[in-house]
């Protein structure tokens, strides 16, 4: 998450949510043909922020290998073409979703849209551990991005480099707790900005007109 402004990243906390668990739910059952148009769609509202393109392209490099190792695994058991192609363009989608929803988040709007659930003890909980969730994915996103893997690499070498990663980031914990406590003490109220949340609205009629077609 940043705290570079932009229209997209102001957009509301809680409307972003429903966006990302409609999206999720209506790609489980879609057809190849809606997860497309799905995509092209969430693309095009991306213009609004271009800097989540190079997020996007980073997020596909890192899952190459993966879907390099389901695509041998799937064509040694038989699976159909098209079955592979749409679970292939599924997991693309739900990164495009995922930069979407998070890629350009606020923290600023992040904490002015939960205030009224962190006055409440496990409210305020939820919000820490999904907070710290959310700076330990950036900083291992970052760091396993930075250790020099390639599409090349086999599976063997891109797992010893997640676990590996993921010690690193893990020792960091006292940091990830500091940048907590920063966020929180620098939270202040913001006005809610309108064109942002219309544009989040206007997304969320798309979206439920392409899974309805």
């Amino acid at each position: 998450m940043n705290e570079t402004r932009s229209l997209l990243s102001e957009q509301n906390f809680w409307l972003r949510i429903v966006i990302l668990i409609l999206s999720l739910m209506g790609a489980l059952e879609a057809s190849l043909k809606q997860i497309l148009g799905l995509t092209v769609l969430f693309l095009l509202f991306l213009l609004l922020d271009l800097e989540c393109y190079a997020k996007i392209l980073k997020a596909l490099r890192i899952s190459l290998p993966f879907l390099a190792g389901y695509w041998v695994f799937a064509t040694l058991f038989g699976t159909g073409f098209l079955e592979m192609l749409l679970f292939t363009a599924k997991i693309v989608f739900f990164i495009v979703v995922t930069v979407y929803v998070f890629g350009n988040l606020s923290l600023r709007r992040v904490l002015h849209d939960t205030r009224c659930l962190r006055k409440t003890g496990w409210g305020s909980r939820l919000v820490h551990f999904s907070l710290a969730t959310a700076l330990f994915l950036r900083a291992y996103l970052h760091r396993f991005a930075a250790s020099g893997i390639r599409s090349a690499d086999n599976i063997g070498n891109v797992f010893d480099r997640l676990v590996a990663v993921g010690k690193e980031v893990a020792g960091n914990s006292d940091v990830i707790e500091a940048q907590i406590r920063k966020i929180h003490s620098g939270s202040e109220d913001i006005a809610q900005v309108s064109g942002s949340n219309l544009i989040a609205l206007c997304l969320l009629c798309c979206i439920i007109l392409i899974l309805s077609l």
